[in-house]
């Protein structure tokens, strides 16, 4: 097609310009439209749902199986609101072929990623925190090499959770168990989400796993069956379900900026209408109501 335009790029208005032609613009404009739409509209994946994956792995006794990675990296998007790509593939689920980033890295998180800590932040040598009991783990750092946000090389603490048994520390210790058992402490290219399949073969997590799990875990928790939604359920639904729950908790838009990664208020279009918020209105609600006995005649000469 340029060979055609006398080898000049055709999607620009002239060989000095880098502003598009107005048709071509239309075309970018739409696709732009099209993916924020299709993002906003994922529904979010829930503590619920997580507590019914729990029950299935615990039928599992293959801990190296696709259960049990989703599981944990399930748990861990919830806390830091991963995006697909920051932990799985977009399709291929072959180890020695993961996607890469701009630089030509694996895109998705590796052991070099994660870096855990016992009490006073005191560092933990990786051989040595999956060893150790999990109660001698007090925090793990997870860095973000690659960022849709360009925040490349972001790190953020993690610190244990000593009330639920979903603790963020607890699955990152877990996951890098399973890696080191499955492909060797050395191994720092191949992405972490790596599984045993039913054939007995190293395969990786991909973008269609997710989904089809979520999707499985929405019908199971919800009774959801229209196919239509079902597939709101995805990868990104992760992104959307840590948003959900931050806001349902309080927590302000520069705290849920700063915990989630987001650069803009982006995320105020995956907010939905929550129980957990209608709650929270009614006890502000009740908070604020003037007490009955101020309109007695007994109590208030004015009445």
């Amino acid at each position: 097609m340029i060979t055609s335009c006398g080898g000049r790029d055709p999607r620009y208005l002239d060989s000095n310009s880098k502003t598009f032609a107005p048709a071509i613009q239309v075309i970018y404009d739409e696709m732009a439209r099209w993916e924020k739409v299709s993002e906003s509209v994922r529904e979010p994946y829930t503590p619920a749902m997580q507590t019914h994956l729990d029950y299935l792995c615990s039928l599992e006794p293959r801990n190296d199986s696709l259960l049990h990675v989703l599981r944990d990296f399930h748990l861990m998007g919830l806390y830091g609101g991963f995006r697909q790509s920051e932990w799985s593939q977009d399709s291929t689920s072959n180890p020695d072929k993961p996607d890469k980033n701009h630089q030509g890295q694996t895109q998705a998180f590796t052991l070099e990623d994660f870096s855990f800590f016992a009490p006073g932040d005191v560092r933990v040598p990786l051989e040595h925190a999956i060893a150790t009991p999990e109660i001698a783990l007090s925090a793990v750092d997870t860095c973000w090499r690659t960022q849709k946000n360009k925040q490349n090389g972001e790190k953020k603490r993690f610190s244990a959770n000593a009330i639920t048994s979903n603790c963020y520390v607890s699955a990152a210790r877990r996951i890098c168990q399973r890696f080191v058992r499955l492909r060797g402490r050395n191994d720092t290219t191949t992405p972490l989400s790596i599984y045993i399949a039913t054939d007995g073969k190293q395969r990786l997590v991909t973008a269609k796993d997710i989904s089809q799990c979520m999707q499985y875990l929405a019908g199971a928790v919800y009774h959801v069956t229209d196919p239509k939604e079902l597939s709101r359920f995805s990868a990104h639904s992760l992104r959307v379900g840590a948003c959900v729950i931050l806001h349902a908790q309080g927590l302000t838009e520069s705290q849920i900026q700063f915990i989630l990664r987001w650069r803009s208020l982006a995320f105020m279009a995956y907010l939905r209408n929550l129980t957990a918020l209608s709650d929270r209105q009614n006890l502000a609600f009740n908070a604020f109501a003037v007490p009955r006995e101020f309109f007695s005649s007994d109590t208030n000469p004015n009445y």
